[in-house]
């Protein structure tokens, strides 16, 4: 097993502890846990970008600016202090591989679904394999000695297959010549023991059993091509490295963050071409035949279907009218912004809602944007020529996942809520604070 879950989730219960302990928001909790969990793996494998797609990918579902400033500075700070302490090296050190022929490229797109049906396995066997373990006449106290000796005796038979592996991963991308049925073997002893090794209690990461699997998986796949056909297809060790992306992306549905950490990992990039057609098929495949990740697939089993850190069956269920606030505060457009911005300031409020003097809806402004146009001097022009249009929008009986999709399009922090009848006509407004309550009410109900 590998170093880099102890390492992300660390860093996520550090980045967490921080934002509850200073009583930030609920969206700020989520930054400071992705950001923490991006440097975790920046320092596990040495690879910043790699950690920054990987918070974006998985943790927050989404590519905004502000959380992707916040994750590059603690990637980079933690990618830094790794490489003072452990030196400025890859993770592997390979040789010059090449694409041969365009005819190659169909032979990669195969590894791509063979990676793929690998992926799909592993993630089934890891947590099958805790099922399994549960159901033994064993006390809970038994199952670790006596996992850990099973792991023990299959380890006399093949060392190779014990700890992280990057050892063995190190002599097949050199090219150091394997037997293709031997590194088959050593790739089923590692995907039936590293859930094995989980199940009955021991602790480490995913990520390293998915990069030996594709590496021993595309070392015996190029093997056998190149015995077939010699002319056309390149050393083994380039599809076991193109094999590695491929089966962490099927396993962690993550293509972006898998392709730029085997980039980060080995600093080449001259197979691009093949390694991004294997890893995009994997990932396809295997969302389509297995909607849980590595990360996800427990949270699904319990009813628990996550985007952008949301239950979206829960939001889904949930009508904007449940969730909005009515009290809105509004004020005519001819209104100076010096009063729009004191109106705010005695209310407590945020969000200002313009109208034309018939009452129907003109534009929105903020505390903020009040704020900036008296600094540029603009205090006496109307709040009609400050306020931000056109206005994003929502109806009363639609989603709340549609409010929260919306915010997140636009990047504002708000949509107003428009009658169904006179869309002109604003009834109430949703801000991430009404969500955020809506969600947890809706989540008690759900679990009663």
């Amino acid at each position: 097993m590998g170093p880099e879950d102890p390492s992300v989730q660390i860093g996520a219960h550090l980045g967490s502890g921080l934002a509850q302990r200073v009583r930030l928001s609920e969206e700020s909790i989520r930054l400071l846990t992705a950001t923490g969990a991006a440097g975790g793996i920046a320092a596990a494998f040495n690879a910043p970008i790699a950690g920054v797609l990987f918070a974006a990918e998985i943790l927050l579902g989404e590519f905004a600016t502000a959380p992707i400033t916040a994750m590059v500075l603690a990637t980079v700070s933690a990618t830094l202090a790794t490489q003072v302490l452990l030196g400025p090296y890859p993770a592997f050190l390979v040789p010059a591989y090449s694409f041969r022929h365009p005819l190659e490229l169909p032979f990669y797109l195969l590894l791509g679904v063979l990676a793929a049906g690998v992926a799909i396995l592993y993630i089934r066997l890891l947590y099958g394999m805790r099922l399994a373990v549960e159901r033994l006449p064993l006390p809970p106290w038994l199952r670790t000695p006596a996992g850990g000796l099973v792991l023990g005796l299959l380890g006399l038979l093949a060392p190779q297959v014990l700890g992280v592996g990057y050892d063995s991963i190190q002599t097949i991308l050199e090219g150091q010549p394997h037997n293709p049925i031997l590194v088959l073997e050593w790739m089923f002893l590692k995907l039936v023991l590293t859930p094995l090794s989980l199940a009955v209690g021991f602790v480490g990461g995913v990520f390293a059993p998915a990069l030996f699997l594709g590496a021993m998986l595309g070392y015996a796949y190029g093997a056998t091509l190149g015995s077939l056909f010699p002319a056309w297809v390149a050393d083994p060790s380039a599809y076991a490295m193109v094999a590695m992306a491929a089966l962490l992306a099927g396993a962690i549905h993550a293509p972006f963050t898998a392709t730029l950490l085997l980039f980060e990992m080995t600093r080449d990039y001259r197979i691009i071409l093949p390694l991004m057609a294997a890893v995009g098929l994997s990932a396809l495949i295997s969302e389509r035949l297995q909607p849980g990740s590595l990360y996800t697939e427990a949270l699904r089993q319990r009813g628990l279907r996550l985007a952008r850190g949301r239950d979206v069956d829960v939001l889904e269920s949930l009508r904007v009218e449940e969730a909005m606030n009515p009290d809105v505060v509004r004020a005519t457009q001819t209104l100076p912004a010096q009063a729009a911005l004191e109106i705010l300031l005695q209310r407590r409020r945020r969000t200002l809602i313009v109208e034309t003097p018939e009452g129907t809806l003109w534009g929105i402004t903020t505390l903020r944007d009040l704020e900036m146009a008296l600094t540029a001097g603009r205090g006496g022009e109307p709040v009609g020529q400050i306020c931000q249009r056109p206005v994003i929008t929502i109806f009363p009986d639609e989603p709340v996942s549609e409010a929260v999709r919306r915010m997140s399009e636009w990047n504002i922090g708000q949509v107003p809520v428009v009658s169904r009848e006179d869309p002109q006509r604003v009834i109430g407004i949703v801000r991430r604070e009404e969500v955020v309550r809506a969600y947890d009410l809706a989540l008690t109900r759900k679990r009663r």
